[in-house]
Order: C-alpha cells, then sequence, then structure tokens
C-alpha cells in the first residue's frame, strides 16, 4: 500500500513520539545511521494502519531490560543515565501516547547491532491538510543525515522542528 499524503491523526503528540524516539536513537548510535521510515500495515476506505518505524545501528539494549523499557523512570542500565544522561521518562512517554491514540509501540534490539522501535497506529484518511508540511520537512532534513559524527548537532528538539 502507497502511503497517501493526507491523513487526520494529532500530529502535535505524533511530533513528541517521533522526537523522543530519534532523539534517544541519536543519543545512543555514536557511528553509524539511524533510520526513519513510514509504511502503511493495512488500509480500507476511512482509515490506515501506519507503521513508524526509528532504527539505529548504536549501542543496542540487553535483552533482560526489554520488558521494562517503557516503564517510568527506567533505563535499561544503571550505567546508561551515568554516561549518557536522561530521567528514564521519554520511551514511557511515548509508550503512553501510543496507547492513548489506541496504537503499539514495540522494540527489537541487539546489543552492539543497535535497536528498532515499532509504532503503529490506526489513521483516518483525510481529504483536508491537518499536517503542516514544516513538520514533515523539518523531520525528512533531521534524520537524513549521512554521517553522525557529531549527533548532539544533527539533532535538535527546539521548536524550530
Amino acid at each position: 500500500h502507497r502511503l497517501p499524503s493526507l491523513v487526520r491523526g494529532d500530529p502535535n503528540r505524533l511530533k513528541q513520539i517521533i522526537i523522543n524516539l530519534v532523539a534517544n536513537a541519536v543519543k545512543f548510535t555514536k557511528k553509524g545511521e539511524v533510520e526513519v521510515t513510514v509504511s502503511v500495515v493495512s488500509m480500507c476506505s476511512a482509515s490506515l494502519e501506519v507503521e513508524f518505524r526509528v532504527r539505529d545501528t548504536g549501542i543496542g539494549i540487553p535483552a533482560g531490560a526489554l520488558a521494562t523499557l517503557f516503564s517510568r523512570f527506567t533505563q535499561a542500565e544503571e550505567s546508561t543515565s551515568r554516561h549518557f544522561g536522561g530521567s528514564g521518562l521519554g520511551l514511557a512517554i511515548s509508550h503512553d501516547l501510543v496507547s492513548l491514540m489506541g496504537g503499539n509501540l514495540s522494540v527489537e534490539s541487539t546489543i552492539g547491532v543497535g535497536s528498532a522501535f515499532f509504532c503503529t497506529l490506526r489513521l483516518a484518511s483525510s481529504t483536508q491538510n491537518v499536517c503542516s508540511g514544516r513538520f514533515r520537512d523539518s523531520l525528512h532534513r533531521s534524520v537524513s543525515e549521512d554521517h553522525l559524527e557529531d549527533n548532539e548537532e544533527v539533532f535538535t528538539t527546539g521548536e524550530d522542528i
């Protein structure tokens, strides 16, 4: 299925979810790449199920930490917060937002290989432009960098996005 140019959903919450996932991917990927893909899982006349995938070639997440990864104030390992910073709230908030929107947020990860986060949402078909082109354009620019030598410079979560 081809992704329609217009869909109806909550662009502010979706933006927050994608920014959280991409910011984490960039933070934990010192070398390699961060990739964001959007694909249609299923489609009917009134709605479509869309999967947003954020994949990185970062440090990966230990298998034992995956079960609690979406819990508040939780990080994969205690040393993670000391080395990379963060409060352990971003993924919990993203998970809650996705759930409130009737979707699912999941993760696959391998230590030393990287992680992939999958956000699946049902969005209504639309004939009106309800999502600004500014967000789509800035999201594309934020994650289309070929080299992540200085990840802090590549991705910012400021209001200009």
